[in-house]
């Protein structure tokens, strides 16, 4: 079985390529579509997750890819972080402008 890679909070290739990847997982989510319905916005899904990935790797966490091509990613979450996240997620602009304010409003 090949080793699992550790993804740093400052290996910006590997995380972006594991936030498409945690996107299209997600993308055809019935939770997910009902809190981004509108398809154009879905497609911007990859930057919330690239966001949470950030966010949960400054706060501890760790976070595994299958390899360099990310099709399989693993994160094991600091679970103090989730309240904060939470907060930090429901003030980015950018965030609330490429996804919709439906999706940040239930967090």
């Amino acid at each position: 079985m090949p080793e699992l890679i550790k993804i740093s909070p400052n290996d910006t290739p590997l995380i972006r390529r594991a936030s498409f990847t945690v996107a299209n997982a997600f993308a055809d989510d019935p939770g997910t579509i009902y809190l981004i319905p509108d398809e154009k916005r879905r497609a911007n899904l990859h930057f919330a997750f690239e966001y949470f990935l950030r966010s949960s790797l400054a706060g501890g966490s760790e976070v595994y890819a299958t390899s360099v091509e990310c099709e399989g990613i693993a994160i094991w979450s600091n679970s103090q972080l989730s309240s904060q996240l939470r907060l930090i997620l429901s003030r980015d602009l950018f965030l609330q402008l490429r996804c919709g304010w439906r999706f940040i409003m239930v967090r």
